[in-house]
């Protein structure tokens, strides 16, 4: 969610972004092929355990999502990062500029979502840059975690400027709490 001067000028004058700030947006691409983070042969075993595997769907949540970051270490070199109440997201210990995340749950729509939403909401949102058919696995820009609300203290402008440009497009964020900052993250790029 950062951003210099020239979006905030952007912003104030009513235009959304800059046009070199989409354009870099619109550019970033992945090192690797989606099917080089998650092998097809992973994304369908996946898919198995969560729409037919019934001794598997009676595990509990919590023995779910351990096997996930097992199996994921150890067959897709993915280390856990953080889970959701829909998703659980995976760093890639060879491509540390993305982050791989598995949809359970409600959360299979999430990615569809993102993937319509984000060339509305550009350059100040995540990029998605693919997901499997399914929605269980998809694959976006890592940016650096806002890890507490002393770490938004210096976006806290930025952020409420970019809020409210949402909310006068249309838009409005539904995933409000005490932890909403954990949702934003600043680009290691300077000015994005």
């Amino acid at each position: 969610m950062f951003i210099d001067n020239q979006i905030i000028e952007d912003l104030e004058d009513g235009r959304f972004a800059s046009k070199p700030a989409e354009q870099w947006f619109d550019a970033l691409r992945p090192k690797y092929q989606f099917s080089q983070y998650i092998p097809p042969q992973i994304a369908a075993y996946f898919k198995h355990l969560m729409d037919e595997d019934v001794d598997f769907k009676m595990k509990s949540t919590t023995e779910r999502k351990k096997f996930y970051i097992e199996y994921l270490k150890k067959y897709a070199g993915l280390h856990f990062l953080a889970s959701g109440t829909n998703r659980m997201c995976f760093t890639s210990e060879w491509d540390p500029n993305v982050i791989v995340k598995l949809a359970y749950n409600s959360g299979r729509k999430n990615a569809e979502n993102e993937i319509f939403i984000q060339d509305k909401l550009k350059p100040h949102v995540s990029k998605t840059f693919d997901m499997t058919p399914d929605g269980i696995f998809s694959l976006h820009e890592r940016v650096i975690e806002i890890g507490s609300k002393e770490d938004l203290l210096p976006f806290a402008e930025q952020h409420f400027m970019i809020m409210m440009d949402f909310y006068e497009r249309g838009f409005i964020i539904e995933d409000v709490g005490t932890k909403t900052f954990r949702n934003l993250g600043v680009r290691p790029e300077p000015g994005l």
